[in-house]
């Protein structure tokens, strides 16, 4: 059988590989047998990109076990998390938060020469860390090598405002976007001192990706269950978190659901934070 070549979102070929689908799936939480035969049923032959397959994927997903698909899905709840980039500093925040570190959002801090409005602070006994949250409602979107110039400025004059607040604690700046960075973007952040990257698959063992699986947060915008819309309106009511939902699942009456329909929401809910009984 000819090799299969798909067409990535970056509209680069790549070699298709149903072992590298399996291991998402089983990232997912979906059970060795399923995986297998949920790769096994695409119809190879009307396959052309990636999203056809992720599309193919979900939807198989989502017929059989919703909470699965909303975490093999979660790169596409990220970009549902707009319009605008709060939800997704609140989410960085609340991941770091997991990860130990006292975190603060929104921060004016006083710099050398101006002020600057600070996406996320957080710090432990180690480190604290200036963040800037880069947010795309679209896949093929980068952060490029102005965005790094952009954040190293920043960081490089309140550095000395951050020095004096932690004492002997390391000093980082850091930009986190749910895509990508440019390559340019990544040679200069390689080349100055003190700042890093994070993105969706990068760097290997701290990716955001895998900082979710880590931390097993997951953002409202994953569920199945509930509309663009009525995310949405959960988002602009501070809820981005679906653990949020379940300390506060009066919101949902607010945004006009059933009773019915909240049960769902909620039995969903349980089963993306790892908390309800698997359906697979």
């Amino acid at each position: 059988m000819r090799e299969l070549r798909i067409i990535k979102t970056t509209g680069e070929k790549q070699k298709y590989s149903p072992n590298k689908l399996k291991r998402s799936l089983r990232r997912a939480g979906a059970s060795a047998i399923l995986a297998e035969e949920i790769v096994t049923s695409i119809p190879l032959e009307k396959i052309k990109t990636s999203q056809d397959i992720h599309a193919y994927v979900f939807n198989k997903l989502r017929a059989v076990c919703p909470p699965i698909a909303a975490r093999y899905d979660i790169k596409t709840a990220l970009l549902h998390l707009g319009p605008t980039g709060y939800p997704f500093e609140k989410f960085v925040g609340e991941i770091f938060r997991a990860l130990g570190y006292r975190v603060r959002t929104n921060q004016a801090l006083s710099g050398r020469c101006v002020a600057h409005e600070v996406d996320v602070v957080a710090e432990n006994s180690e480190r604290k860390v200036f963040m800037e949250c880069k947010y795309h409602g679209q896949k093929n979107l980068r952060s490029n090598v102005q965005t790094a110039l952009y954040v190293k400025a920043r960081f490089d004059d309140v550095r000395h405002t951050l020095e004096r607040d932690a004492q002997t604690k390391k000093i980082q700046g850091l930009i986190i976007t749910n895509t990508t960075f440019s390559t340019d973007a990544r040679k200069y952040a390689r080349c100055v001192h003190g700042l890093g990257l994070i993105e969706w698959r990068r760097p290997r063992g701290f990716s955001l990706a895998e900082l979710i699986e880590r931390t097993h947060l997951h953002p409202v915008s994953a569920l199945t269950t509930l509309s663009r819309k009525q995310k949405e309106r959960l988002m602009q009511g501070g809820i981005v978190l679906c653990r949020d939902l379940l300390v506060n699942h009066d919101v949902l009456y607010h945004i006009g659901l059933s009773k019915k329909k909240i049960a769902r929401v909620m039995k969903e809910a349980h089963a993306v934070c790892g908390l309800g009984k698997p359906c697979v």
